[in-house]
């Protein structure tokens, strides 16, 4: 009886966390186009582009790729926290990679 219990148990976590991976086209372009201007707002120098798709970290939080090429170039990673109704709650800007940095 145990083992049923727990099988239905983990398939309702997997099912229920599969559907946090995969958010909307319209909440996929909501959250790219928020995570390319909270690039543009930092001191770096460049044409922001997002790169993929993004992917949830947490509930209500995804995480979009962001390549800055130009004058400077570097890969952030954006967190963005967004409602039900996608509306962008925050942004929170990480520096992935640095190529003037790891250049030797």
């Amino acid at each position: 009886m145990k083992p049923l219990v727990l099988a239905a148990s983990l398939s309702a976590v997997l099912l229920g966390s599969a559907s946090l991976a995969t958010p909307s086209d319209a909440c996929v372009a909501a959250v790219n186009r928020a995570a390319q201007q909270a690039v543009a707002k930092t001191p770096w120098i460049g044409q922001a582009m997002a790169v993929g798709s993004p992917f949830a970290i947490r509930p209500g939080v995804l995480r979009a790729s962001v390549s800055l090429f130009g004058p400077q170039s570097a890969i952030f990673a954006v967190d963005v926290a967004i409602d039900a109704a996608c509306d962008v709650l925050s942004t929170t800007v990480l520096l992935e990679s640095n190529p003037w940095r790891d250049f030797r």
